[in-house]
């Protein structure tokens, strides 16, 4: 088992269409389904229904009023006849969120998501999508929902009044986050993290260099410090985890990974954890690092005498990028860069490997290097679209 690695202790440098109505107005319009129901020929057999157009027309005009059973009912209507038509699922959810059915709401929301993301072209859709999907998270009291539906909303289309519920949501959240005093005290208070019973190293949090980033800190993060600990288990396993310093103190700290490694009958385990760097990402919407690190495991059988055979070795590298919100960190994306694996016996791993750099303007450059990595994290782009992407 490998020991566990240095601390580092870094100073962190900084880091159209439909506009949504007042924040103040507890019931915004739905998107409107811009993609109009497909015109039909007038109906001749009165058994055959209302068209979609029509039952649209009129679940819209049921809204309006206030009518929300009716229109939810109406839409839900147009809906069962066009069931790929990801913004009329939104508005349907919409309609059933003010009939007062979240459930079926939430249902017609989600899948209003699911058929938008996978179109280029109605962004705007689905960022308002997310947006609804926000605003029944904030009317049941779950902020942090919220907050990650606004976010993902603004990714999709920037807008100022879905900005300024994020704001307000972020400072209110912030103020329900305790800082602490050291890094110890946040490891201690974080979420995941119990010491008792294990045999933890001396001083198993220790700060070994100091480095200042070029140019001037920028707040509210004041330092990045990255922490390892051990369980003291039979599996030995050890843990990285990161924080960041503000004025008031440490933040409960983000899991970045973990190696194991044990030799239990007839295997052997044997794991490891790298950080390589750390670095910040400017121009992000949040103050942002980028954490690269390389890992891997050996596992292994024993023979009779306890030497290692057919072994499998695994490796890989990852660019873990990790946002500052509302006083919390937030895993934001996870870029497996490279994968590799070898099997006792085999002459070459099999795998694929690419490169990473983060540009001074915060755009994100992936290069491939080896074998065929996945061709949507390939070239340069902005965060935001990364993260878009790997959805």
């Amino acid at each position: 088992m490998r020991s566990a690695l240095p601390i580092l202790v870094l100073l962190l440098v900084g880091c159209g269409g439909h506009e949504d109505p007042p924040a103040a107005d507890p019931a915004p319009e739905p998107e409107p389904a811009t993609e109009p129901a497909p015109a039909e020929a007038p109906s001749t057999d009165a058994a055959e229904g209302p068209s979609i157009r029509e039952l649209v027309r009129r679940g819209r005009v049921a809204f309006r009023a206030e009518n929300y059973t009716a229109a939810a009912r109406d839409l839900e209507a147009a809906l069962a006849q066009n069931p790929d038509d990801g913004g009329l699922a939104c508005e349907t959810g919409w309609a059933f969120h003010h009939a007062g059915d979240d459930v079926t709401a939430h249902r017609h929301l989600i899948l209003g998501t699911r058929i938008l993301s996978a179109r280029p072209d109605r962004r705007h859709a689905y960022g308002a999508c997310l947006y609804n999907l926000g605003r029944i998270a904030e009317d049941a009291d779950h902020d942090d929902v919220a907050a990650r539906h606004y976010t993902d909303s603004l990714r999709a289309r920037p807008n100022r009044v879905v900005q300024q519920r994020l704001d307000a949501l972020e400072v209110a959240l912030a103020a329900t986050r305790p800082l602490h005093e050291t890094r110890e005290a946040a490891l201690d208070a974080s979420e995941g993290f119990d010491p008792g019973g294990a045999d933890l190293e001396e001083n198993y949090i220790s700060d070994v260099s100091t480095r200042d980033w070029d140019g001037v800190a920028t707040p509210p993060v004041l330092a990045v410090s990255t922490l390892s600990f051990t369980d003291g288990g039979a599996w030995h396993c050890y843990f990285w985890r990161l924080t960041v310093q503000l004025d008031g103190g440490w933040v409960a700290p983000a899991p970045l990974g973990d190696a194991c490694g044990s030799t239990e009958g007839d295997s052997s385990d044997d794991g490891r954890f790298r950080i390589e760097s750390i670095e910040a990402v400017p121009g992000a919407a949040h103050p942002t690092l980028a954490v690269h690190v390389d890992a891997g495991n050996i596992d292994c059988s024993l023979d009779d005498e306890g030497t290692e055979q057919d072994c499998t070795q695994t490796s890989w590298t990852r660019l873990l990028f990790v946002a500052l919100i509302a006083g919390a960190l937030e895993p934001v994306l996870d870029l497996q860069l490279s994968s590799f694996e070898q099997q006792g016996g085999d002459d070459e791993p099999v795998g694929y490997a690419a490169e990473a750099d983060v540009g001074d303007d915060g755009r994100v450059t992936v290069r491939a290097v080896e074998g065929t990595p996945p061709r949507w994290m390939l070239g340069t782009h902005t965060l935001d679209q990364l993260i878009s992407a790997a959805e």
